[in-house]
């Protein structure tokens, strides 16, 4: 960590003891940092009076002017400005209006205060990591892949805003989940249900290899009567794993089309930072599984798909001609069977009626 003294930092909050914790959470990084707190949004502008700010922290609902409108007017006044808004009310709303906004960073309260820190660190630039010459250029490939890595983890989170998702999860395919966006409406997802649909996922990416879709495309969709689910590949290796409140029918086709932009948007990511979206497991062929083609031209008979290759249609007294001779082939007089009896030897037998 560097030094870097001078920055301005800017707490607007009306509740005085969450403005005493942020203070001294700030105090903690021992960086000579310049602190002012106020009450309210009108009190924040006459302080940007003094002085430039580096980095404002708001809370979103204030008496008077809100959160939002105070970024936007510091923003005009300074564009370089870094913003972090906070807000005691877990209204999904209010994140999808501050991810709209441009905040550099949202928190609910309580705020986890480790993640607090690391965040205002790091949008201030306080964090340096010092390399000889010969390795700038690694830094710089890892500076690229820590900024697309924060790119695909906003664009998972906009998405369980989109949709109001209660949670949108990043899964790899031994089940290990590596980007968390919400909790999940029920803990057994995660444990007992979690192989299940790991199971269902590589099917889904075995069908998609057998119908020739090298990068599979397709949604799993799962309706409950507390929640829904969904599952749609990245790749082979990966998958989102979305839970919504019980939908409509009628909204199937938006929840498709918002997960799947981001499913294509994330594997662009994981290549982009060099991840292999690849399964480590070799999916079955007909070359690995003789027995799968074998099994699928027992399904076919020539003259059948001859006939449908043709396109002709087939006229009413041959398809009962065709019916009729499979009954008489199936129930013949002269097979005799200890379990069953024809009609003729029922007759005999006096076990079914005769015609008069």
């Amino acid at each position: 960590m560097i030094e870097m003294s001078g920055h301005r930092i800017l707490i607007v909050d009306d509740q005085k003891e969450a403005s005493r914790i942020i203070r001294s959470s700030l105090e903690s990084l021992e960086q000579e940092f310049i602190i002012d707190d106020v009450l309210s949004g009108e009190e924040a502008i006459l302080d940007l009076s003094r002085g430039p700010v580096d980095l404002l922290i708001a809370d979103v609902r204030l008496p008077g002017i809100s959160g939002l409108e105070l970024m936007e007017k510091f923003k005009k006044q300074n564009s370089e400005v870094k913003i972090i808004l906070i807000s005691g009310v877990t209204d999904p709303n209010i994140r999808q209006q501050v991810a709209q906004a441009g905040a550099d960073a949202f928190f609910f309260k309580p705020i986890d205060i480790a993640d607090f820190l690391d965040t205002v660190e790091r949008i201030l630039g306080l964090v340096e990591t010092i390399l000889p010459p010969e390795l700038k250029i690694q830094q710089e490939e890892i500076i690229d892949q820590e900024k697309e890595a924060t790119g695909m983890t906003k664009r998972i989170t906009e998405l369980r805003d989109e949709l109001n998702a209660t949670s949108v999860f990043l899964v790899e395919e031994h089940g290990q989940i590596l980007v968390r966006a919400g909790g999940l409406p029920n803990a057994e997802i995660e444990t007992a249900l979690m192989p299940t649909l790991i199971s269902a996922f590589t099917d889904g990416v075995r069908i998609s290899h057998f119908l020739g879709q090298q990068n599979p495309d397709h949604l799993l969709s799962f309706r409950g009567e507390n929640y829904d689910l969904f599952l749609a590949p990245v790749g082979e290796a990966y998958c989102l794993l979305v839970t919504t409140k019980p939908t409509l029918i009628k909204e199937s086709g938006k929840i498709a089309k918002s997960i799947q932009a981001t499913t294509k948007s994330v594997l662009m990511s994981l290549i982009n930072m060099g991840v292999s979206t690849h399964s480590q497991e070799t999916p079955p062929t007909a070359e690995s599984q003789p027995g799968l083609e074998k099994s699928l031209e027992t399904l076919s008979d020539p003259e059948l798909e001859k006939l449908l290759a043709s396109g002709k249609q087939v006229p009413q007294k041959d398809a009962d001609a065709f019916w009729e001779s499979l009954t008489t082939e199936e129930i013949s007089p002269n097979i005799e069977s200890g379990d069953s009896l024809s009609y003729d030897q029922a007759v005999q037998l006096g076990l079914a009626p005769t015609e008069d």
